[in-house]
């Protein structure tokens, strides 16, 4: 089985979000306590578009073979991109931060008789990717042209984590799930959750050392239907 789709969006009054730093705008600060360097709000951005390309596929031996029955392979591929723009003077469309990188999720699982029982392997891949930093969160809206950017963000690395699950349906109304989460206890962050970290201060460094994703982890659970 094989799904696609292709998508374009235009959007006027976006939501996105803005990154904040108490060292640059202290007077955003003056109701925030003092142990936060960094807020982000949600603003409006005048003009923005969406464009994309999602696929998903999954393979079942079974259909060729007996001997296969329950094998299969899954595959889903993300891909989007976005810019948005301010009506200041001077401005041009930049790339949205909030779009996440390229995303693949493959995996090969194996489900017994009356899907009693199973297993999975999934592996997940995303692409590196660097947020682009503008001075729209800084502007005084003076009428000068909005100048370039003046810092720059982290760029977030590229990862791939292997999960491991399976479930055992125990009764007709309950099923028992355990998984295993990043086998290889990768070190990695969420491009999402961290593109607007700088690499310029000591606060920034502790960003970077929080946002670290967890590493290695096991997971049980028990599902009762009524």
């Amino acid at each position: 089985m094989l799904r696609g789709s292709l998508y374009y969006s235009q959007y006027r009054d976006f939501i996105a979000s803005t990154r904040y730093q108490r060292r640059a705008d202290p007077a955003r600060f003056r109701r925030v306590p003092g142990n936060i360097h960094i807020i982000y709000q949600a603003e409006n951005r005048d003009r923005a578009y969406l464009y994309g390309a999602e696929m998903s596929a999954r393979l079942d031996y079974g259909v060729w073979s007996e001997t296969l029955s329950g094998l299969n392979t899954t595959l889903a591929l993300g891909y989007a991109a976005g810019k948005s723009k301010s009506r200041y003077p001077g401005d041009s469309y930049r790339a949205l931060d909030s779009v996440p990188p390229l995303k693949a999720v493959a995996g090969i699982g194996w489900d017994g008789p009356e899907k009693r029982y199973g297993l999975a392997l999934t592996g997940t891949f995303v692409q590196g990717k660097r947020a682009q930093a503008t001075r729209r969160e800084s502007y005084a809206n003076t009428g000068a042209p909005l100048g370039g950017a003046g810092e720059r963000y982290m760029r977030i690395s590229g990862y791939g984590v292997l999960d491991g699950s399976g479930y055992w349906q125990a009764a007709k109304q309950v099923t028992l799930r355990a998984g295993v989460y990043n086998l290889t206890d990768r070190k990695y962050r969420d491009y999402l959750s961290s593109r607007n970290i700088t690499e310029s201060t000591r606060q920034d460094a502790w960003q970077r050392a929080l946002a670290v994703m967890p590493g290695r982890t096991w997971q049980m659970g028990v599902t009762v239907e009524f």
